[in-house]
């Protein structure tokens, strides 16, 4: 009995982890998207002020 437990024990503690890693990776590729469509959007408004002069 006590196996069972430590081993979801284990298995829950492993979860947590994963989701809390999965959570990082997936607002690290929030911020470089909008990173990149910040530079992408201030790189296309400058060449639109650029053709109208």
């Amino acid at each position: 009995m006590n196996i069972i437990l430590i081993f979801f024990e284990i298995v829950i503690q492993i979860l947590s982890t994963s989701t809390e890693f999965l959570n990082c990776l997936r607002v690290l590729k929030e911020e470089s998207l909008k990173s990149l469509q910040g530079s992408n959007y201030e790189e296309h408004h400058d060449f639109r002020e650029s053709g109208r002069i």
